[in-house]
């Protein structure tokens, strides 16, 4: 599982300097239409690894600028472009999802990034758009969303082949619950933004308990 950081970009090249083969494994980057993330520089400071687009739905949303930065990404593809959602609700997020495939078809004739769908309160695994999806980004409002009512949409996410990402994980114990429960592919939080040196054991927090989760197989 990797963690997606969107700011603290000093930090995050410090550490791929560093810790190379530890960020390699679980270190990413996402970038965010409100936060001016510059694509080279991303690249530059995650050692051209994983990376990702979110649409800053939770903080505030904004066309102009979410379009204008998933167009820079047609020349470096992100693993998704988290599609345009409104937070704590499912109807409201498929009427959103909706618009923007058809004004993508409209400007561009086809959407040219990969797809994350961002699952809302509300939502039933039938409403969910599978066949226009790349990845499953878990959103809502509430703990109890995340982390319960959201695993069997990880699962069949999963029986799918879609990439499953959660946002807002802040903690130790929400990234063993995102990595051991949703069996989530990667997280976000804007706690490693905030306060860069929360990066470093987090990592070697998921590096330690993937040894153990190794030591305990082969036992």
């Amino acid at each position: 599982m990797k963690i997606l950081v969107s700011g603290a970009t000093a930090t995050v090249r410090e550490l791929w300097t560093e810790y190379p083969e530890l960020c390699s494994r679980y270190l990413g980057r996402l970038i965010t239409p409100n936060n001016g993330n510059q694509i080279g520089e991303i690249m530059r400071s995650s050692g051209n690894g994983f990376w990702a687009m979110d649409n800053a739905a939770y903080s505030n949303f904004e066309w102009e600028r979410f379009w204008n930065q998933m167009i820079d990404c047609w020349t470096c593809v992100p693993m998704f472009v988290t599609a345009p959602d409104v937070v704590g609700n499912h109807a409201a997020t498929l009427d959103a999802f909706g618009d923007f495939l058809r004004i993508a078809e409209f400007e561009v004739g086809y959407v040219p990034v990969p797809l994350a769908f961002v699952l809302q309160e509300g939502a039933t695994i039938e409403s969910v758009p599978w066949d226009q999806i790349d990845a499953l980004f878990i959103g809502g409002c509430s703990e109890e969303f995340k982390h319960r009512t959201a695993l069997p949409f990880c699962d069949e996410a999963k029986r799918r082949g879609k990439w499953v990402h959660v946002g807002r994980v802040n903690s130790f114990r929400r990234l063993r619950v995102c990595r051991d429960q949703l069996k989530a592919d990667s997280i976000d939080g804007s706690g490693y933004s905030q306060w860069p040196k929360r990066i470093l054991p987090a990592l070697q927090f998921l590096d330690r308990n993937e040894q153990q989760m190794k030591l305990a197989f082969v036992a």
